[in-house]
């Protein structure tokens, strides 16, 4: 099963929040959080897994699907 869920960000302390609490956090088994960086340029982090430790690569979007541009 994918659940997705939007964010914002708090404006006491501008950290980024769920928008629907933290439910899914506690729920989910492995959470992936997708960044954008400049340009075309976007990140994946894994952000929680059972057995495997954060981490996070780079990708673009291109015309032909994703290219990697490895590590983070």
């Amino acid at each position: 099963m994918l659940l997705t869920n939007q964010v914002w960000r708090n404006p006491r302390d501008g950290v980024l929040e769920p928008l629907g609490g933290s439910f899914l956090n506690h729920a989910a088994k492995t959470i992936l959080r997708f960044d954008r960086r400049d340009g075309p340029r976007r990140a994946v982090v894994l952000v929680k897994h059972r057995s495997r430790p954060e981490g996070s690569a780079g990708f673009r979007i291109t015309s032909t699907g994703l290219e990697s541009l490895g590590p983070g």
